[in-house]
């Protein structure tokens, strides 16, 4: 066989010990506390050499930042993606499409564990903030608000996406994807409604004051 094919070979195992690190890491979260879990634990229950684990990170804090990160990113990617140019008028009339909630649900492991953990205390103003900055940046810069009345909707709509995947999670993620994909389009709407009236009657007042 040719060394051309070793690379990738080369890659594929050095991505399955990275993610069996990962997963261990994981489910050692699930059944002990953060501050119990140790190298020598990890990398037994993912069944590698402490050099492999050394290999790819140096601390367990490491496997938690980028686990994170990871987790984070690919959510707010889906949230750029699919829905943050979605108009109101859309939101009113068409349903969401299910990847978001898809997406939680296939991770629900670690967001079970990101909503109890005392492993991922920050997340969730991570998790937030992250949202926030996406709207702030992506939505309501179209939108005529004052910059403080934004900052204070953006946060509103952060926290409450998080308390929907609390409230999911208490159900142990029984309710289906779907159902929650709708649950969320009708707060949305709730809120986006509203928003709009705001929006026009600030301009209404921007026009009086212009011709006055």
């Amino acid at each position: 066989m040719s060394s051309s094919h070793t690379p990738p070979r080369l890659d594929k195992r050095i991505l399955k010990s990275k993610h069996a690190i990962e997963q261990a890491f994981i489910d050692l979260l699930k059944e002990e506390d953060y501050s119990k879990i140790t190298i020598t634990k990890i990398t037994e229950h993912a069944g590698v050499n402490r050099g492999t684990f050394y290999k790819h990170y140096t601390y367990k804090e490491d496997i938690l930042k980028e686990v994170r990160q990871s987790v984070l990113d690919q959510f707010t990617n889906i949230l750029e993606t699919i829905y943050i140019h979605l108009s109101i008028l859309e939101l009113r009339h068409q349903p969401l499409d299910t990847a978001l909630f898809a997406f939680v649900y296939e991770n629900r492991d670690f967001f079970h564990l990101a909503l109890h953990s005392i492993g991922f205390l920050d997340f969730q103003n991570q998790f937030c903030n992250s949202i926030k900055q996406l709207l702030l940046e992506q939505y309501f810069s179209r939108v005529t608000l004052p910059e403080k009345t934004k900052n204070v909707l953006c946060g509103y709509i952060s926290y409450g996406f998080l308390g929907i995947l609390v409230e999911w999670d208490k159900t142990d993620y029984q309710t289906s994807v779907e159902d929650v994909t709708e649950t969320t389009r009708q707060v949305l709407i709730c809120d986006f409604v509203e928003l709009k009236k705001q929006s026009m009657k600030n301009l209404d007042t921007s026009e009086e004051d212009k011709n006055n």
